[in-house]
């Protein structure tokens, strides 16, 4: 039975209207959170405004975490590439000779030493620091590659050792090259 005045189309209607106000009402929310609304922009939350009170005392310098995930060969492997770069950085600088690098395979020295490395005056003044060494390629007790992101004020750049077992003598591992 059908009522006066009122067309079969009203509850299809009705649907689509309740549709569309939450889909602005949808809309609308996440507008306001893109622009930094909600609990996040609120002082006191995760996310809020960084602390006006200065910070004191030294700066901190990014250490990465040791990786609990090496295997033992990488952690001695990353050791010695740790103890090249505390004498490479300096020496790449002018600021040391290649005979106080230590964990070097002897053929690198001596590559080294021939050649030292070309810098212009105003960058031997500057102070090389490593920010990353990260593991590269593994090939376990074979060799591993490593790629150090250093950081020397003016410049961040990445180098990538190779460090390979000893198999005669103490040094367990060594740095082979250097690129």
């Amino acid at each position: 039975m059908r009522r006066a005045g009122r067309s079969d189309h009203s509850r299809p209607r009705g649907l689509v209207v309740l549709i569309a106000a939450l889909g602005l009402v949808a809309a609308g929310a996440t507008i306001a959170l893109a622009l930094g609304g909600g609990a996040a922009s609120r002082p006191g939350t995760p996310g809020g405004p960084e602390a006006t009170v200065p910070a004191t005392g030294a700066p901190i310098e990014r250490v990465p975490p040791p990786n609990p995930g090496l295997l033992p060969a990488q952690r001695a492997a990353r050791d010695a590439a740790r103890r090249f770069l505390r004498g490479f950085l300096p020496y790449s600088y002018r600021q040391l000779p290649a005979g106080r690098i230590e964990a070097i395979a002897p053929p690198l020295r001596r590559e080294l030493t021939s050649s030292a490395p070309r810098v212009p005056p105003a960058y031997r003044q500057l102070r090389p620091r490593l920010l990353s060494l990260d593991l590269a390629v593994s090939a376990g007790d074979v060799g591993i590659d490593f790629v150090a992101t250093v950081d020397d004020g003016v410049h961040t750049y990445q180098l990538r050792l190779a460090v390979r077992p000893v198999l005669e003598g103490e040094h367990g591992w060594l740095v082979t090259a250097v690129s």
